[in-house]
């Protein structure tokens, strides 16, 4: 990768018209039109967690997905938060500070770290719950979705912290430092490797969740494929529905999670790829002021999908509406089971998985044995009290393969 040292001409000129434009596009397109969409993006992420920390408090969910949503709200509440912070400093700040400016950029892009971590983290879970339901059970622990928790915001610090470093080396001149090669360096080649590495670990994200994505689909369906063999195998269609019905529930969440994500971060990946592929190097910069609509499109994309994430999440989540509804004094709690009745559900593999892997490794190693999969539903009998010297009469039917006993 080649960088450019010429793109800032004029960057110690004073105060001149062009800023002065430039400091109107901050304000309009990044200041005032993003601001409606990061106050209700704020305001749904906060009642999201609110429900949420609810329902993992009493114990009624599984709290392994839940946990890592919550991480995504998390940093969606963070990027809210900066960018009502970058909003109030574009739009009554009289000089726009582009320290501040880099600064708010990257943590509101970092922010987003966080939600591509737990659409991951979820992504995988489910493959691997999928792929290998009996390790599922034993490896994957709340105590370990805590540290995978942990280590994000870990990087996500690692991440603002390379990035400042960047920004802070930028505001050396090279005529201070000229023994070594790579401190000798002007302002803009500093910000270009900064900019090279955000735009490429977004790019790699990006993919990187979708991808993932239709991985586990494909295996949700092989899953499903399994189920519906077995209950066609025992003749039970209302079975074989619950089945269907099972998967394309999954799948579908599943798929309204990811889908919010793709659509929404597609414009910022497109605007990251253009910038890195592009042979001019000064484009952005030569041309930073006639950017500012689509930078500003892209921040409204951004919030977009904090806000459509969270209205999605508690229209499709039972659990998360009837914690609201608690919450705003709607619904009566008394009507819910307590916490000491609620034990912690486990989230075990899938029985139907279960069943399809014990019937395929079954037929594998020895096809003389049969898996029944049928349970005996009834087997009652009855005896007269009232004579206990009358004979008893024994009535047989058979009903699918089950003996019931009905003495006279």
């Amino acid at each position: 990768m080649s960088l450019s040292n010429e793109c800032f001409h004029n960057i110690a000129t004073q105060w001149t018209p062009e800023l002065e434009e430039q400091t109107e596009s901050y304000r309009f397109y990044q200041g005032i039109l993003t601001l409606p969409v990061a106050i209700i993006g704020l305001a749904l992420n906060s009642v999201y967690i609110i429900s949420a920390s609810r329902v993992i408090y009493q114990h009624r969910v599984s709290r392994k997905f839940y946990v890592l949503q919550s991480n995504r709200a998390m940093g969606d509440v963070l990027a809210c938060l900066v960018s009502f912070a970058f909003s109030e400093h574009v739009v009554f700040a009289r000089h726009i500070s582009l320290n501040v400016v880099q600064l708010l950029n990257t943590l509101f892009v970092g922010s987003f770290w966080s939600a591509m971590t737990s659409y991951v983290s979820m992504g995988l879970l489910k493959l691997y719950g999928y792929a290998r339901p009996f390790d599922y059970k034993v490896h994957v622990t709340m105590r370990r979705c805590i540290w995978l928790i942990i280590l994000s915001w870990v990087v996500f610090a690692i991440f603002v912290i390379f990035v400042l470093t960047m920004i802070t080396l930028s505001k050396i001149s090279p005529v201070w430092i000229t023994d070594g090669k790579w401190l000798n360096r002007t302002a803009e080649a500093w910000l270009a490797s900064m900019y090279w590495f955000r735009n490429m670990l977004t790019i790699f994200l990006y993919f990187f969740v979708i991808i993932c994505f239709l991985i586990t689909v494909i295996f949700l369906r092989r899953a499903r494929r399994s189920s519906k063999f077995i209950h066609q195998i025992t003749n039970n269609r209302r079975s074989v529905k619950a089945a269907r019905r099972y998967f394309r529930i999954k799948l579908i969440k599943m798929a309204l999670s990811v889908a919010s994500l793709a659509v929404f971060h597609l414009p910022y990946t497109v605007w990251a790829i253009l910038l890195e592929w592009s042979n001019d190097q000064c484009f952005l910069t030569g041309n930073y002021d006639k950017m500012q609509p689509l930078m500003g499109v892209v921040r409204i994309c951004l919030l977009l999908r904090i806000t459509v994430d969270a209205m999605v999440q508690i229209a499709t989540d039972r659990r998360i509406r009837t914690a609201l509804l608690v919450l705003l004094r709607i619904r009566n709690d008394s009507s819910l089971p307590d916490v000491s009745s609620c034990p912690t559900p486990r989230l075990s593999p899938s029985l139907r998985s279960v069943r399809s892997q014990t019937l395929l490794n079954g037929e594998n190693k020895n096809r003389g044995i049969n898996v029944s999969l049928r349970s005996i539903r009834s087997q009652c009998m009855f005896s007269s009290q009232e004579n206990r010297d009358s004979p008893k009469a024994e009535t047989v039917a058979q009903r699918n393969g089950v003996t019931f006993l009905f003495p006279g």
